[in-house]
Order: structure tokens, then sequence, then C-alpha cells
């Protein structure tokens, strides 16, 4: 469980990042801080949250969400063809 100071810091870098264009199917490249690590990671976007966020397949999840401070390149899908 996260601390409230830590809440507060995580939610003031999300809002001075700013939400990214993307479209469901474009390549997302992230670095997901977890429990376990920080890597960087690249994975198809899959979908998007209720607030607009994309959502990938990552850690074991179907639909795990990204912050957009989290988010470091979107890739086109045309790019990946």
């Amino acid at each position: 469980m996260r601390s409230e100071w830590l809440g507060k810091v995580l939610d003031e870098r999300e809002k001075a990042a700013g939400p990214v264009k993307f479209e469901v199917g474009d390549f997302i490249v992230f670095r997901a801080q977890t429990m376990w690590s920080n890597a960087k990671a690249k994975r198809k976007c899959t979908g998007k949250t209720a607030q607009g966020k994309p959502t990938v397949k990552y850690n074991g999840f179907d639909d795990f969400a990204l912050r957009w401070n989290e988010i470091i390149e979107v890739i086109p899908a045309w790019r990946n063809e």
C-alpha cells in the first residue's frame, strides 16, 4: 500500500506530463514501476481506460494501465507492419 506522500508525488508528476496521443494498436515504449522492477518495455496498446490512458499486456495483466509520465515513446502501428 502506498503512502499519502508517495501518492501525491506520483499524481503531481502525472499531471505535469499531460496526455499523449496514441491509437489502439500502436506500440508504446514505457518504463513502469512495479514491485519487482523499473524496466523499460515495448508493448502493443490493447485499449483505453475511462480516463483515456492506454492499457497494455504487461507483468501478467491483460489491462495494465499506464500513467502519462511512464510513457517514453509512441510508435504508430503502420511503422511496425
